[in-house]
């Protein structure tokens, strides 16, 4: 333990040294002996002592009690006067030093030391209090929330500067006065107004939350806020007062209604997208027939594609194939009965639902949509003949999965494709042309043999830190491939539908969690010596699978790696269709010292509330629309958005699809932490 140094001033030699000698045996450091007022003030702002001894007669202009003042008050060290004077006059003016100690020549010993343990004990206290003062004035005036403080009888002892920009006034014009005085509340719901009493009653115990409410600032305007009231006490229980904590909610209410929207809608043409297309139907798949069984296939999904979409793209530029599909996707929406939902669900794909419909009738709309389709579209000095295929699939009650009947739906319409286009086709499972197109033995034999044998070929991709001198470590992802007899490499794209559709994908994530583990352990008992932090990915199946936290628990143990090394993805869309296993998982993984991130957020999602209740550490912002914030600003929105609320939410965010230079220094300046894309690296397989 390191000793205190104590400095002595006193121009007395004899009487220096004895005290030297003394403080010596009582076990301190003597790092200096002052004769003068004025080298003391040198030597302790150089040497800054513990403690100083400090005689009030010195040699020189300035006494012991100046110079005492002065070191109080400019460095904050504490002084003890030893002094033969004890007239009023001059303990008058050693109060102005505000000394922590006065001890008259001759002393005892035991009183020396006595003294000196007291001053530097409560000292060391005073030094913790004010340093908590200043934490706690800093964090007062730093925080985004306003703050407002009132004493026990309801007046106003305190405004932070944010509550102060809020309501208009400021702390120095109101400080005093009874809020009542001050602030008029209104209820946003009903607009009547509410007493701020009203607001200020709370349990001792916990916070009173506040929120659908409307707060009238100086200046006559209503801003909406949410926050919550608490007290105040001492230890004994006793309240002081109360502090409200308040943000101004104006904003975020705007962004949350443009993101539901934007949540919900395909951006370029208006349509529901693809995940509310999916909520849609699986509401729709939920509900029970009309008629008794059998049931009359009265509910209906309708998978339109545009043939000869891919010729205007590629000859004209992605320009002329989105005004194309504003065109159509105008005509669709207007050609179906507005009960009906219509979305866009993929680059030319459209998905409308219908129920109550016969089967006569469908087919009616689904030629009327081919005729509302069909056209001649001029661009520029070229024109294209556009036509559409449409494939009907009856949501009967053998269907209860979305994505199975959005795959019947499109079988349906490649089949119309294939025989020529410009037609509708129903699906019909028992017909050998769709089986033979499905192949479902063969996906079933290929992706089972592929389990067995381990032709599961792991991939990493480079999840890099883009903000310099943040801390940041470099990450991985790892990504799948299956490696044919040939040699050759499957992608997740070709085998991923093919694997939920036949509920392979919970033994397929385990094989992958064995395999990282495996390579986690090996690199680092290998010559790099540590393993990265890996990202991986889980699908909907695994979330639901109430023993997979047992197994990667298991697994972790038997292959000695440490949970941190292992960060989890799962998409949106899945946590939200299975929030309550999903946080349930993600909480036990968490507490084991796992870390999980949100895949592709901005894709699919409906509210930022589910945000609010998935614990997540990552946030990976969906590359849709990444690639696209150099040139379309409601892009760079949305993304700065998404960035700024994952880190109010203590969330680290990654940018998917980085692909140049341009978009990586953008997303450093937006304040992104991660980046992903092929900017940094191509995917590489995974080396132990």
């Amino acid at each position: 333990m390191a000793k205190e140094r104590i400095l002595i001033v006193e121009d007395e030699k004899i009487i220096a040294l004895d005290l030297k000698r003394r403080l010596l045996d009582f076990g301190y450091e003597v790092i200096r002996v002052i004769p003068t007022g004025e080298k003391a003030i040198e030597v302790a702002e150089k040497e800054s002592p513990d403690l100083i001894l400090m005689d009030i007669m010195l040699k020189g202009e300035v006494d012991g009690i100046e110079a005492a003042t002065q070191i109080r008050h400019s460095l904050d060290i504490p002084v003890v006067f030893l002094t033969s004077y004890s007239d009023p006059e001059t303990l008058e003016r050693a109060k102005q030093a505000e000394p922590f100690g006065y001890i008259l020549k001759p002393f005892k010993e035991r009183e020396l030391l006595t003294t000196i343990e007291i001053v530097l004990y409560k000292h060391g206290i005073e030094r913790q209090l004010h340093e908590q003062e200043q934490w706690m004035s800093a964090i007062l005036k730093g925080i985004g929330d306003g703050i407002i403080a009132i004493d026990t009888e309801k007046r106003i002892h305190f405004l932070n500067p944010v509550a102060e920009i809020l309501t208009g006034y400021k702390e120095d014009e109101i400080k005093g006065k009874p809020m009542e005085e001050v602030f008029r509340f209104f209820d946003e719901l009903s607009d009547s107004p509410i007493p701020p009493h009203a607001l200020l009653e709370s349990d001792n115990t916990f916070p009173t939350l506040l929120h659908n409410i409307l707060l009238q600032t100086a200046h006559g305007g209503l801003i909406p806020i949410e926050g919550s009231v608490a007290h105040i006490s001492k230890r004994n229980g006793t309240v002081l007062g109360k502090v409200v904590a308040f943000r101004d909610v104006s904003n975020l209410r705007r962004l949350t209604d443009s993101l539901d929207y934007q949540s919900t809608h395909d951006m370029l043409t208006g349509l529901d997208n693809r995940g509310e297309i999916v909520q849609l139907l699986h509401s729709l798949l939920s509900e029970p027939p009309n008629e008794p069984s059998p049931p009359k296939p009265d509910r209906w999904l309708l998978y339109l594609n545009l043939d000869n979409f891919r010729i205007v793209n590629n000859v004209c530029g992605h320009h002329a194939g989105d005004e194309l599909l504003r065109q159509i996707a105008k005509d669709i929406r207007e050609a179906v009965p507005k009960e009906f939902p219509v979305g866009r669900i993929g680059s030319d794909e459209f998905c409308i639902l219908t129920w109550n419909l016969p089967q006569a009738e469908v087919l009616t709309l689904g030629t009327t949509l081919l005729t509302e389709v069909q056209r001649i579209f001029p661009w520029q000095k070229s024109s294209f003949p556009i036509f559409a295929s449409v494939g009907i699939a009856s949501l009967d009650t053998n269907v209860r999965d979305p994505y199975t009947a959005l795959a019947m739906g499109e079988e349906a319409c490649r089949l119309a494709k294939e025989e020529g286009g410009n037609r509708c086709r129903f699906y019909e499972a028992g017909n050998i042309l769709f089986q033979k197109r499905r192949g479902e033995m063969q996906w079933i034999t290929r992706l089972t043999r592929a389990l067995d044998q381990e032709k599961f070929v792991l991939f990493t991709h480079d999840v890099l830190p883009l903000q310099d001198g943040a801390g940041l470590l470099p990450k991985k992802e790892i990504l799948l491939r299956i490696q044919q007899e040939d040699g050759s490499l499957v992608t997740p794209a070709e085998f991923i539908p093919a694997a939920e559709r036949y509920h392979l994908m919970s033994a397929i994530d385990r094989l992958v969690i064995r395999k990282v583990a495996e390579a986690s352990q090996a690199l680092a008992h290998g010559v790099a010596g540590r393993s990265p932090v890996f990202f991986i990915n889980i699908s909907a199946a695994s979330i639901a699978d109430e023993k997979l936290f047992d197994y990667i628990t298991a697994t972790f143990l038997q292959y000695q790696v440490s949970p941190s090394l292992f960060c989890f993805e799962i998409t949106e869309t899945t946590a939200i269709q299975n929030f309550s296993r999903a946080t349930t998982l993600i909480k036990n993984l968490k507490d084991f010292g796992c870390t999980f991130a949100l895949d592709d957020f901005g894709n699919g999602f409906t509210s930022f509330a589910y945000l609010k209740n998935l614990p997540v550490d990552y946030l990976k912002i969906d590359g849709s629309y990444v690639q696209n914030i150099l040139e379309n600003p409601i892009d760079l929105a949305l993304v700065m958005a998404v960035n700024d609320i994952g880190h109010v939410m203590g969330m680290k965010t990654i940018a998917e699809f980085v692909e140049s230079e341009e978009a990586r220094q953008k997303l450093q300046e937006i304040g992104v932490d991660y980046g992903q894309g092929y900017l940094f690296s191509q995917p590489l397989p995974l080396l132990i």
